[in-house]
């Protein structure tokens, strides 16, 4: 197996988990997410109210994993596509 069958296989693998988090962080949009209702609400209101839910703190430990995990993804291709062309 060569090194860049070696990092695609390695990215490939990064995306099913930044995709298996991204579902977990939907999930959670789904159970913990306040009805319609309280949406327009809230729209009809200052953002500082919406500020102190507690769905925006729950979500950010999916959403920043996630986001490194696309970004090793983006690193190890980068470096797999410029290491084939010679240029690392």
């Amino acid at each position: 197996m060569s090194k860049s069958h070696l990092h695609l296989i390695l990215g490939l693998f990064f995306i099913q988990i930044s995709a298996i988090l991204y579902s977990a962080r939907i999930l959670a949009i789904g159970v913990l997410s306040i009805p319609i209702a309280d949406v327009i609400d809230i729209l009809n209101e200052d953002i500082v109210s919406y500020a102190n839910s507690i769905l925006p703190i729950t979500l950010l430990p999916f959403t920043v994993v996630s986001f490194v995990i696309g970004l090793l993804f983006l690193l190890i291709f980068l470096y797999s596509f410029l290491s084939k062309n010679n240029k690392i």
